[in-house]
């Protein structure tokens, strides 16, 4: 498998990466979570390190793919999986289906010559068999998925030219096919209509007789009714033999031919997007591959108010009613409208009517009309397009009972009961894609307009939630009002009640709340009471647990609650377990809690929910983080959040939750109680920390740190003060944590706070260390151990001696560091602290590696790594990744040095933590140096130089310098090597990096 990218020709390394690669494209735009792609890769049998190993595989992809360059990466992570976001016109496979769409959009105008010269400009794209060289049930899966729409573009091309006199050229071609796909009954249909136009009728008879023998015999089946049809017209030597969709129906002798209903409403104008759902259709017409011809195809297009349902079946039935030659039936059933519903009998009565029943000759009772219009459909071609149904009840009488017809249904409810009995077909309609709202705007207001404000009609569209409704609305009220700008609509609708803004005057039916009123009547009384407090809730989306919490009720009900909202598509459920909704309905359901509860009533479901958060949060960190320094947390009377049972449960639970506890800190730094902000910040600053999520962890702790001095509480603002500083400490910037480390330690004193005293302590000694100062460092570090020993706290002496220990290598002193850190390692284990158990066996390895006892280094190490990796920390396991490749390397084995090497520099920089990317350089270009690539070693140590010099790291600037040294000698560049090699010798001395400074010195001596 090979991508082209302009001038380059990027080839995925491995079958893994390939297969990644594969489903990434085959499904751009959309997100796949991590655990498919781990099943695609490995089917039924991953190993341990597979999810690793498929993030590395992303790392290395988004670099092959950016050319290393500074422009974004194409690979997008959100937190479940990965999905690919291609530039417009990069993705052959998406250029191939626009063209299809186009033509078939052209071929619905009676454009037939424009549309199969389209088509076949879709079609050279193609460039040989899909995913060529690639296999397994996920790739097998697409590539019959992308072969099956070839085929269906080639035989709509086929269609179209065989009906512009083509057959002679078309001969060849359809036969090759043909033969490659010997039941595909259209092809041969189209085999027959070739030779029959180019004068062969004996051969077109024997190509239907051949496909009848090998039915019979292979699937005990006979040709379709169509075919059969065609075989008849030829055999009678007709001279017009063309599919019944092409030729009008004669006039008999009885009289003119009855009037072909046409009842679609006008197309909208200027529809835009919506390419997957029209193909989705596409998909369901008759003759389509897969299609059973002798069932009825219903589709139901479901969706929210005002999301484009009518719009979307309406623009199709145009496209294709030329595929409909009996015409087409629309019927508005008023589901969900300010007036009744439309009943059975009265719409079975209209469609009576269409299809010319005169009004006398129509029942009275709805299983006889039924019947009646059941009969009047058979061997019909139709199109039925019922629009905006309430429930499955109100559609069922209104299905055909044979085949030939295609039901459209419209609704917001998701008409389960339709699909389970009926076989109808779901197709879900969700908002714009934020591309696709800006070719709506674009087409409603004009592409002059839209270009001039650029990121003013971007934040239209965000306003208006991507509803096309709100977003159609908005564009009228531009055009018609005389704003001055776009931007000053956007603040309008910002500022003032957006609602009653998205609606145009005297005209009831685009008013975007009157559209969700219409849903909200609907439901039960309780129902609407937990969307209201849906309104009110901080964070993206909400779990039934946590929605139970809210509305003060047990999970069964808040369940039951919620699927009754899904149903009515006035909530979301884009992911299992988890509900939402987008910000219009979020901002009218506040509006109706605020219109319908009391403020008491609001606040207690808020306090529910916080303290649901708070007490996850808390719980997590017990696990994960039990022993570390925490603010002391009050009792709450709410449950513990089910997916606690062990160490990866609490991660995956603040994983999935982050956005909303995030969230929940700002509302009670806003709102009340601001110390709900504090305790929520504090308890997740383990988990921050483990997981460098750094914008989140500075957010969260900015905020509850100003609420902490809003209400003088100085235990907060001590705790907050040290969280802070350690976010700044991960991302490599030392003097802003020290200035914020120094103000946690005199608040720590001053209150008498020996714990928050002694971390203060102990990370203004990591300061220095990191800094070069280890004499300081070491003094600052037993300073913090006396303060943990005298307070008896464990967990703090074992952190402090792990990175007393870490100073000592550092200097060189490695027995002394192997005590420190071998002390640690008991003491974590005997208080049960899992990451300080990885830790000390990470540190352990690293010195028994520079003491040259590479067996128990790499006891330690390979002990450490799964540590590291189930409890979710990915800097620790990037560095043991890195002291691995170094032993490694020190054992011969070099090509998994240099695996493990890239492993950890592709997950450091995804972390973006510079300071040990640094280290991994350092190693990289030791292990290059080792196998003769000098030139590539000099190249990582000049990039590890300059890392470690922007972050003011010491100890990793003087490896560089000593490894440019070695490489410069190499590579016969003496004088530079010297120079480089005394200026490290020069930082050791005056640092006292024992380890340095020998190697420096062995290289100025040589």
């Amino acid at each position: 498998m090979k991508v082209v990218d302009g001038d380059r020709s990027i080839v995925p390394t491995g079958r893994r990466q390939a297969t990644v690669l594969a489903l990434l494209l085959a499904n751009a735009g959309q997100v796949i979570p991590l655990e498919r792609l781990v099943d695609a890769v490995w089917d039924d049998d991953p190993p341990a390190t597979a999810r690793r190993q498929i993030q590395n595989d992303v790392s290395a992809l988004r670099r092959a793919l950016s050319g290393g360059g500074a422009r974004d990466s194409t690979i997008v992570s959100d937190g479940r999986g990965y999905r690919i976001v291609p530039r417009p016109g990069e993705l052959d496979a998406q250029v191939f289906t626009d063209l299809v769409a186009e033509a078939l959009d052209q071929a619905g105008r009676a454009e037939s010559t424009a549309a199969a010269a389209k088509l076949r400009s879709a079609l050279r794209l193609w460039r040989g068999p899909a995913l060529s060289g690639l296999s397994g049930p996920a790739i097998d899966a697409v590539v019959l998925r992308l072969e099956e729409q070839r085929l269906t573009a080639v035989e709509e091309c086929f269609d179209l030219e065989l009906g512009l006199g083509r057959a002679r050229e078309l001969v060849g071609e359809i036969a090759e096919l043909v033969a490659a796909h010997p039941l595909r009954e259209r092809l041969v249909g189209q085999l027959m209509l070739a030779l029959h136009g180019s004068g062969r009728q004996s051969e077109a008879l024997a190509a239907y007789d051949r496909l009848r023998v090998r039915l019979a015999d292979e699937l005990g089946l006979t040709p379709g009714s169509p075919l059969q049809r065609l075989h008849t017209a030829i055999l009678r030597n007709e001279s017009e033999v063309w599919p019944r969709s092409e030729t009008p129906t004669p006039a008999g002798d009885d009289g003119p031919a009855p009037e072909i209903p046409a009842q679609l409403p006008a197309d909208v104008p200027g529809f835009t997007g919506r390419a997957d759902h029209l193909r989705t259709l596409d998909e369901l017409l008759p003759g389509h591959p897969g299609r059973a011809a002798s069932t009825v195809v219903i589709s139901a297009i479901a969706g929210t108010a005002g999301v484009g349902k009518t719009a979307l079946a309406v623009h199709w039935g145009h496209r294709v009613r030329g595929r409909f030659p009996d015409g087409q039936l629309y019927l508005n059933l008023r589901g969900f409208a300010g007036e009744a519903p439309v009943r059975p009998i009265e719409a079975l009565a209209h469609m009576l009517r269409s299809l010319g029943e005169p009004a006398e000759q129509i029942p009275v009772d709805v299983q006889t009309a039924a019947g009646r219009y059941r009969s009047l459909l058979a061997d019909r071609q139709m199109l039925v397009v019922l629009d905006n149904a309430a429930n499955a009840d109100q559609v069922r009488p209104l299905l055909p009972g044979s085949p030939g017809c295609l039901v459209l249904v419209t609704s917001r409810d998701r008409l389960t009961g339709l699909l389970a009995r009926d076989g109808a077909e779901s197709l879900p309609l969700d908002v714009l894609s934020p591309d696709e709202a800006h070719a709506l705007l674009a087409a409603v207001l004009g592409p002059d307009r839209v270009a001039a404000e650029p990121a003013a009609v971007e934040e239209l569209a965000r306003t208006c939630s991507y509803l096309p409704l709100a977003l159609r609305v908005a564009a009228a009220n531009l055009i018609c009002h005389p704003w001055p700008s776009v931007a000053d609509y956007v603040t309008a609708l910002r500022e003032g009640d957006r609602l009653s803004a998205l609606d145009v005057d005297g005209d009831e039916q685009t008013e975007v709340r009157r559209a969700f009123d219409l849903s909200y009547r609907t439901l039960h009384p309780d129902a609407r009471r937990a969307f209201r407090l849906l309104g009110l809730a901080p964070g993206p989306d909400i779990t039934v647990e946590a929605a139970a919490a809210l509305a003060g009720t047990d999970t069964a009900q808040a369940r039951r609650q919620l699927d009754s909202l899904v149903a009515v598509h006035l909530v979301n459920h884009p992911v299992l377990g988890r509900y939402s909704c987008h910000d219009l309905l979020r901002h009218y359901a506040a509006e109706r809690a605020h219109a319908e509860d009391s403020g008491h009533d609001r606040q207690a479901a808020l306090r529910r929910l916080h303290d649901w958060y708070l007490n996850g949060a808390d719980s997590a960190a017990r696990m994960l983080y039990g022993q570390s320094m925490r603010l002391p947390m009050p009792a709450v009377d709410v449950p513990t959040p089910a997916a606690m049972a062990d160490e990866a449960a609490a991660l995956a639970w603040l994983d999935a939750e982050r956005a909303n506890l995030v969230a929940a800190i700002r509302h009670a730094a806003a709102h009340g109680p601001r110390s709900g902000a504090w305790l929520l910040a504090d308890a997740l600053r383990g988990y921050f920390w483990l997981g460098m999520h750094i914008v989140d962890w500075q957010d969260a702790a900015k905020t509850a740190l100003t609420a902490a001095e809003a209400e003088g509480d100085l235990r907060a603002q001590a705790a907050l003060h040290l969280s802070l500083g350690d976010s700044h400490y991960r991302q490599g910037r030392r003097e802003l944590a020290i200035a914020l480390y120094e103000p946690a330690l005199a608040l720590a004193e001053r209150i008498g706070w020996a714990q928050c005293e002694a971390a203060a302590t102990c990370q203004l000694g990591v300061m220095h260390r990191d800094s070069g100062r280890l004499r300081d460092a070491v003094d600052y570090l037993e300073q913090g151990l006396k303060l943990c020993r005298a307070n008896g706290w464990r967990f703090g002496e074992g952190v402090t001696l792990i990175h007393l220990g870490r100073a000592y290598l550092h200097m060189g002193r490695l027995e002394r560091a192997s005590e420190c850190c071998a002390t640690a390692l008991t003491i974590n284990r005997a208080i049960g602290s899992r990451l300080g158990e990885a830790t000390d066996l990470g540190y352990l390895g690293e010195i028994r590696h520079a003491q040259g006892r590479l067996d128990e280094a790499m006891e330690y190490l390979t002990e450490a790594l799964p540590l590291f990796q189930e409890l979710g920390d990915r800097t620790n396991e990037a560095t043991t990744l890195r002291v691995l490749a170094a032993v490694r390397c020190d054992v011969g084995a070099v090509d998994e040095a240099a695996r493990l090497g890239q492993s950890a520099l592709a997950l450091t920089r995804e972390l973006g933590e510079r300071r040990i990317e640094a280290e991994i350089l350092n190693t990289l270009g030791a292990l290059a140096h080792r196998t003769g690539r000098h030139d590539d070693a000099a190249r990582h140590h000049e990039r590890a130089l300059a890392l470690a010099r922007e972050t003011g790291d010491r100890h990793p600037e003087a490896l560089a310098l000593v490894g440019l040294a070695g490489a410069f000698r190499a590579l016969g560049r003496h004088d530079e090597a010297l120079d480089h090699a005394s200026r490290a010798l020069a930082i050791a001395r005056q640092l006292e990096y024992g380890l340095v400074e020998e190697q420096a010195q062995a290289l100025v001596d040589g």
